[in-house]
């Protein structure tokens, strides 16, 4: 809190990076959102757990399907 007087709201948050991680969650969040729904669709705890962790297993696997593959080229053999 004195850092955040000190400097200013805005002056912290770019300093700590928490814009960035703000916006990251966000975008995230939305994401998920809009390719699974909003609700769970099941109604005991254990089976919403497992039904969140399915969705984000499914996300995963199709944010890693739309990364390049990056191969670094051009290093000398040592």
């Amino acid at each position: 809190m004195a850092e955040i007087q000190k400097k200013g709201v805005v002056q912290w948050k770019q300093d700590a990076g928490d814009h960035r991680r703000s916006l990251a969650e966000n975008v995230l969040y939305r994401r998920l959102k809009q390719l699974v729904g909003e609700a769970v669709a099941s109604r005991l705890f254990d089976a919403q757990v497992n039904e969140v962790h399915a969705r984000i297993a499914a996300m995963n696997q199709m944010t890693s399907l739309g990364r390049p593959i990056s191969v670094r080229v051009g290093v000398a053999a040592s």
